[in-house]
């Protein structure tokens, strides 16, 4: 087949996009889900080429879960014009009583990412419904047996890593369904909580499920468009010559939104600092700034977070610097930072000036301008705990040791009257023998375990890592003469390491610096070094007196590291891939390396709310009355008051300027 060329998109062919197709005549009824949104309108057209080569379109029947007061204008007759062209059955459920805003009073909180009660009781329930309606019609039409229902819906693989996982076609069990698989699972569920065991540690594929199957019938769900990415979808959407929803030309970039990383991204993590994309798909121990009655703090602790994948994404450059270091991070347009500025205060009721005040300023990617400052935050410092000694001596002899060849222990050579003689009495508890290097004496420890020439296990306690420090400081480290704390080695595996120690244990440190030297040999080497924050690190850390001498000399004219990123550039890149990001709750931030305070993923970024607000100001308003009444905001960072105010105090974008929708 001959390749279709779309305009604005790359070369577009349906065939390679194809799945593979269930049985489409085996089924009675087959349901397509659809919301008005972009996935959706994909899913249905890309349904109705199969079921209308297997002649069953008239088993097809669109629904819609009409959300009520929390819809876009013009979803619901949208998801009938859509069912319209295709000249299929419509259908239209809701549920029975309290709309989702009052929903969200009674229970006293915004559903969210971990908590997406809204799914179950406004789509799953009420569709189920509709299932038991079709069915019921199927019999009365005079249908025997069990009614076979396919179920289809627009989920994508990029929207998530929760969707990555699941498989584009499967059976919909539950404990009422009798098929063997089903029954299998309902004694293998029912044996585990006899035996005290939680649901959620039985294997996914022997716990029991609770869906829509049961006696009466048989429902298998389908993923039609599950591999798909965002641009597969606006080329069919396009090939197709649906009207998708008119909110994306209206300025908001989509219907949900993402607001992500760069998949290289280092986040600082209890076991030092990982990319973000190695993290996606489970949980793990982020740095998450504390929230004070004041707002975010700038230090943190660690909190077990869910990182997660969230589709292929534009990547927007931000370079910074901060004194001499500078970084580049790679972010979504609408990825969340914390900007640092100052404000004039109120003026005094007489009229008079009453000073500035320096203030928080939540910002996206696309409204970061050069000058804009960005917080940091640290983990808490452990030097109150004190030194570790043989942690002390481990972190040395990694430095200055020497593994010895096949099973033989290691050594540490020690100078006289070097620098290294201050290390002596780390190692009481060895017996150093006398030798003679270059021609001058020395001591030489033999026996030490192979273990210490490793990097020792970031989940050791941190006064165990910051000792560990001190000792490979007191080896490779030196202070300079204007008293910063400078490490160096030839491996730069060695300086991740040293990096990952500085942010787990709350010390400021820079990146890698990397510069050509000539040594011992004639070809020159690398050599890496990274900064150490002076200020951040314990009196006791320095136990070379030479060392310890220099930074108390240094002490009072020294000034502190800089503790904001400024950013010196923003700009649009042509990097469209897989983005990722943390869900974090309370917070609603965390940290990248060096330092840098980022915001999490939410339900919709400040810059789309306020859009929101703008076309739906009576929404608006009910969002900022529930949260009034529960005491709980949408979102935690900025009340929807606030944003009612904003969008008010902001021009609206001039209609079809934004057309996020057909970017290539």
């Amino acid at each position: 087949m001959a390749r279709r060329v779309i305009p604005g998109q790359a070369a577009f062919d349906l065939v390679e996009l194809r799945p593979e197709v269930p049985d489409l005549a085996s089924y009675r009824w087959i349901i397509a889900n659809v919301s008005g949104g972009k996935d959706s309108q994909a899913m249905l057209a890309e349904l109705m080429l199969h079921a209308t080569a297997a002649g069953v379109a008239d088993r097809v029947v669109v629904v819609h879960a009409d959300l009520g007061i929390v819809e876009w204008p013009g979803v619901r007759e949208l998801a009938a014009e859509h069912a319209a062209h295709y000249g299929l059955r419509f259908e239209t459920v809701q549920r029975v009583g309290s709309n989702l805003i009052e929903r969200v009073e009674e229970r006293g909180m915004w559903p969210s990412a971990d908590n997406r009660w809204c799914t179950s009781d406004f789509k799953r329930g009420p569709i189920r419904k509709l299932i038991t309606m079709l069915v019921n019609e199927a019999r009365a039409a005079g249908h025997a047996g069990v009614v076979r229902i396919l179920n289809v819906m627009g989920l994508r693989a990029d929207e998530s890593a929760a969707r990555r996982k699941l498989v584009a076609f499967a059976h919909d069990g539950s404990k009422t369904c009798p098929c063997a698989e089903c029954q299998r699972r309902r004694k293998v569920t029912e044996a585990a909580k006899a035996a005290g065991i939680k649901p959620k540690k039985i294997p996914p594929g022997d716990r029991m499920q609770h869906g829509a199957s049961n006696t009466l019938r048989w429902v298998d769900t389908w993923l039609p468009i599950h591999s798909w990415s965002t641009a597969d979808v606006w080329a069919a959407i396009f090939v197709a010559g649906t009207r998708p929803h008119p909110a994306y030309k209206a300025g908001m970039p989509r219907l949900s939104c993402v607001f992500c990383l760069a998949g290289e991204t280092e986040v600082v993590t209890r076991s030092g600092l990982r990319s973000i994309a190695d993290l996606a798909g489970g949980k793990h121990e982020l740095l998450v700034p504390k929230v004070t009655p004041y707002g975010l703090s700038g230090h943190g602790s660690f909190k077990e977070v869910e990182v997660r994948a969230f589709g292929v994404q534009r990547l927007w450059r931000i370079a910074m610097h901060r004194g001499r270091q500078t970084q580049v991070v790679y972010a979504t347009a609408e990825h969340r930072w914390f900007a640092w500025e100052r404000r004039e205060k109120p003026r005094r009721a007489d009229g008079r000036r009453n000073g500035y005040e320096d203030v928080t300023v939540e910002r996206v990617t696309s409204e970061l301008a050069p000058g804009a400052k960005l917080r940091s935050a640290k983990a808490q410092s452990p030097d109150r705990a004190g030194m570790v000694p043989f942690a002390v001596a481990q972190g040395f002899v990694f430095g200055d040791g020497t593994k010895g060849s096949g099973d033989r222990p290691a050594s540490l050579d020690i100078h006289l009257p070097e620098k290294d003689g201050a290390m002596l009495r780390f190692f009481a508890a060895h017996e150093p023998r006398p030798t003679t290097l270059n021609g001058k004496p020395a001591l030489r420890i033999y026996g030490l375990p192979r273990l210490w020439k490793e990097a020792p296990d970031m989940r050791e306690s941190r006064p165990f890592l910051l000792s560990w420090l001190a000792g490979y400081f007191a080896a490779d480290g030196t202070v300079t003469e204007h008293g910063s704390a400078r490490i160096g080695s030839a491996s730069l595996e060695s300086m991740q390491i040293i990096r990952s120690i500085a942010a787990v244990c709350g010390i400021g440190y820079g990146p890698v610096r990397t510069e050509m030297r000539v040594g011992t040999g004639k070809a020159p080497t690398a050599l890496h070094t990274v900064t150490l924050d002076a200020t951040d690190l314990p009196d006791w850390f320095f136990v070379i007196d030479a060392h310890r001498a220099r930074v108390q000399a240094k002490a009072a004219s020294r000034e502190k590291h800089a503790r904001l990123w400024v950013v010196d550039e923003v700009t649009p890149t042509d990097r469209v891939e897989e983005v990722y990001c943390a869900v974090v709750p309370g917070a609603q931030a965390f940290v990248l390396s060096e330092d840098l305070m980022t915001g999490n993923c939410v339900l919709a970024s400040r810059a789309a709310l306020v859009r929101a607000a703008q076309i739906q100001p009576a929404l608006a308003a009910r969002y900022a009355l529930a949260e009034e009444l529960t005491g709980h905001r949408f979102r935690q960072d900025v009340s929807m008051a606030e944003i009612i105010a904003e969008a008010a105090a902001t021009p609206a974008p001039v209609a079809g300027t934004v057309v996020a929708c057909w970017e290539g």
